[in-house]
């Protein structure tokens, strides 16, 4: 396992080695896709389009995951609210009296968890990307959407799968942790910001489920709103 590149193994080809031995180069020089961790800007000449994920053409599979994500708010919701009562028995019931002025308070927290969730969400998508490109990565937003993307850049499965699914597992794990020792007040806002979270990725997961379908050395690349997939050809 790799954990920390030194700067002789900062090549955008993975990021795990240093300069690839020649004898597992291709002849136009690339490294062999079908290595865990393929970070290039060059296509490999035998490579063809092998599908992608388009949602700003795709309308129903947009508002499919738009719908699935509501469910999925509510679903996960009722799961964090079960697990942190398990995690802390200590709290008990919570209680809350409302007021026209601490409504407001609560809509602008509301406001504020949104931004910060979807900010660090996109943010380690942002840094996977650079990871494993050592390529500032773009950031951008579509409709509803925000993104994170590196259009410049193929990536093979592996690296990919663990940029989509990132945010989901970190985030989740972080905001378990601070409920650890949060007090019972704050208790709410991170079920919302967690529930959110989860509820957002829905699109990665699609995402990461259809990489893990995907032909052995399929290469990716992201747009932001649509996923490119290239194979090798015959």
């Amino acid at each position: 396992m790799c954990y920390k590149p030194t700067k002789a193994a900062r090549s955008p080809y993975g990021i795990c080695s240093g300069q690839t031995p020649p004898q597992y180069l291709m002849n136009n020089g690339q490294p062999p896709p079908t290595r865990l961790f393929t970070a290039t800007k060059t296509l490999p000449p035998n490579y063809l389009p092998a599908g992608a994920i388009n949602l700003a053409t795709n309308k129903a599979l947009q508002l499919g995951l738009s719908l699935g994500s509501v469910i999925l708010f509510v679903l996960f919701g009722l799961g964090f609210m079960g697990l942190i009562a398990r995690l802390r028995p200590d709290l008990g019931s919570i209680s809350v009296t409302f007021g026209l002025i601490e409504m407001l308070f609560v809509l602008l927290m509301l406001v504020l968890t949104t931004f910060i969730v979807v900010w660090l969400h996109e943010a380690i998508h942002g840094f996977c990307f650079w990871l494993f490109t050592r390529s500032r990565p773009h950031y951008g937003f579509k409709g509803l959407y925000a993104y994170a993307a590196a259009p410049d850049w193929y990536l093979s499965r592996l690296p990919y799968a663990i940029t989509g699914a990132a945010p989901l597992i970190l985030m989740t794990l972080l905001g378990l942790l601070i409920a650890t020792v949060a007090p019972a007040l704050a208790m709410p806002l991170l079920i919302y910001a967690l529930s959110l979270n989860a509820a957002g990725a829905i699109g990665d997961m699609f995402v990461v489920a259809w990489i893990a379908v995907s032909p052995k050395g399929a290469l990716f690349r992201d747009h932001g709103d649509a996923l490119e997939r290239f194979r090798p050809g015959a």
